[in-house]
């Protein structure tokens, strides 16, 4: 027999499990960034963050002919196409197509889900293309 130690931890991970399922991509205190805003705030601009996977930082140049160069701090260069879809999703296009949800953080920076995994951030926004992308 189980002991009610065991019961009680399993009922707790499952309650724990079920909230983040459910808060879907958008992190707590996450708030979502809507279609046209996105197109605003990253058309002609630069986004500063990291990659979460490869634990790297980048910049990426979001021209507002839909054209995007990003470099990383391992000085990886790769040049694209980003647009916001229908759903309000940030698509970029360098190797292969991705969409991720945006939603702004409570400190004012940006993090980019798919699928309810965290995978970049825009940490900070700097106006025009000042790293020379």
């Amino acid at each position: 027999m189980r002991s009610r130690y065991a019961v009680l931890v399993g009922l707790v991970l499952a309650a724990i499990g079920s909230i983040v399922f459910w808060t879907g991509p958008a992190l707590a205190g996450d708030t979502p960034v809507g279609a046209d805003e996105l197109k605003a705030l990253l058309s002609g601009n630069t986004a500063e963050g990291r990659y979460i996977k490869w634990e790297t930082t980048h910049k990426m140049f979001f021209d507002a002919s839909g054209e995007i160069r990003r470099v990383d701090s391992l000085n990886n260069e790769e040049k694209g196409e980003w647009y916001v879809n229908k759903q309000g999703e940030l698509c970029i296009s360098v190797r292969k197509e991705r969409c991720s949800e945006v939603t702004m953080r409570d400190d004012g920076g940006y993090n980019a889900s798919r699928k309810g995994t965290l995978v970049f951030t825009f940490d900070k926004i700097v106006s025009g293309n000042p790293h020379n992308l």
